[in-house]
């Protein structure tokens, strides 16, 4: 398997779409859950992985390329799929999509002569992203914090930062005008597997023990700053920057807006109600977790034996978030 997630060969990138196709299958076979759905998922977990992939070459968050953080965001992703109508699924798909675009827009402002363009697109689709899904706000609290450490003052792309954010909003309201059904809030959604009464794994240790993997993935991550180039950590700085306000922002809202709000229920109240939480972690895990997938010794082709059980612990992780979902 690590040949095939550390190797930048075509043949490799069939291991992303094959796992979706594999769950679609699963899905369909073994869940009362329509197909129009799943397949939804399955394709909207395609398109997230690829963005992904091309936020993780593009910006240099490895110097050499590998379908690894693909892999691993599709796989969370559909270990944590909500249980929605298919309507709600494109909404939630369409805004996490646009928040990963935003994502890939503003790492491009480093060391650029001049990025109004930039902001103005990004704004916009920060926006756009917010509107449609609420929990979103930490990107655009994401952006002008990286707009702050990352550019020197600038009145015409602060301008045109917040001109995108104006615009997007228009475009929002003006759908909304005519499709009403698109901007309408569902928080009856929840994880698929929670509601399975009989599973034993409960959302808290779920959320805490993605965590785990995570702080240990970033840990591991860090370990290689000394030999990357200026890029790669400045891409790795503002991404994570970007995912902790995103994570922090979400849970707020979801808790804002939670019926325990107030209570000692978190995170379980957040598993339960927050309908894009799941996504949001998903995808942040699958750029924590790619330390924990470890590369093959040069001219040996070996794991160490660290490696071995870094990857063990993770698949293992993977299976026991999984099996409950069927």
């Amino acid at each position: 398997m690590i040949p095939i997630l550390r190797s930048n060969q075509p043949i490799a990138w069939m291991i992303v779409p094959a796992t979706a196709v594999a769950w679609l299958v699963a899905t369909i076979w073994l869940e009362n859950t329509s197909w129009i759905t799943a397949a939804i998922h399955a394709i909207g977990s395609i398109l997230a992985a690829g963005i992904s992939h091309r936020i993780y070459v593009r910006h240099a968050f490895v110097e050499r390329g590998d379908p690894a953080v693909a892999w691993l965001t599709i796989a969370w992703l559909l270990i944590f799929i909500p249980n929605e109508s298919h309507a709600v699924a494109i909404k939630s798909w369409t805004a996490i999509l646009l928040l990963q675009c935003a994502i890939d827009h503003v790492l491009q402002v480093h060391r650029q002569h001049s990025t109004s363009g930039i902001q103005f697109r990004s704004g916009t689709l920060a926006s756009l992203s917010f509107f449609l899904e609420p929990m979103h706000i930490g990107v655009i609290i994401g952006m002008v914090v990286i707009q702050i450490i990352a550019r020197p003052f600038a009145f015409r792309e602060w301008a045109m930062l917040f001109i995108g954010l104006i615009w997007g909003a228009i475009i929002v309201r003006w759908i909304g005008y005519f499709f009403p059904a698109l901007l309408e809030n569902h928080s009856e959604t929840t994880l698929q597997w929670l509601s399975h009464s009989e599973h034993l794994l409960s959302p808290e240790f779920a959320h805490w023990g993605l965590l785990g993997l995570c702080l240990w993935g970033i840990l591991l991550l860090a370990r290689e700053n000394s030999r990357l180039s200026l890029r790669s950590k400045t891409t790795r700085m503002h991404l994570f920057i970007f995912f902790f306000f995103i994570v922090i922002c979400a849970i707020w809202v979801s808790l804002a807006s939670s019926p325990f709000r107030g209570s000692s229920t978190f995170p379980s109240s957040l598993a339960t109600h927050a309908r894009d939480f799941n996504k949001i972690i998903a995808i942040a895990a699958g750029f924590a977790t790619v330390g924990l997938i470890p590369t093959l010794k040069r001219n040996r082709g070996q794991l160490s034996r660290w490696g071995v059980l870094q990857l063990a612990i993770l698949i293992v992780s993977m299976l026991i978030l999984f099996i409950p979902s069927f």
